[in-house]
């Protein structure tokens, strides 16, 4: 099975904020958009990081309330693994 055969029962949106946006910012998104993590892009939609529900999740336990204000380059994770859509899903997994 390749990474293509997935996004085609997925589909192929990728959706992305900016860095300085706040996390409280992001959680409304995540939750408009029914989706568990979004890319952190620049302004010249250069990847920066990804950022998850789980990211979230431990930022909140390590923060507190405050996390909400916090920009959310603050909590993402910043080493992004890519893979191309005819890579097969046993390779991207290695």
């Amino acid at each position: 099975m390749k990474i293509a055969d997935i996004l085609d029962n997925k589909g192929s949106t990728v959706h992305s904020v900016l860095p300085w946006l706040t996390v409280a910012e992001v959680v409304e998104r995540l939750g408009r958009l029914g989706i568990g993590a979004v890319l952190v892009c620049d302004e010249n939609s250069t990847i920066q990081g990804i950022v998850s529900e789980r990211d979230i999740v431990r930022a909140l336990r390590k923060h507190g309330a405050g996390l909400l204000t916090m920009p959310v380059s603050e909590v993402m994770t910043r080493y992004v693994q890519t893979a191309s859509p005819d890579e097969t899903v046993a390779h991207a997994m290695g």
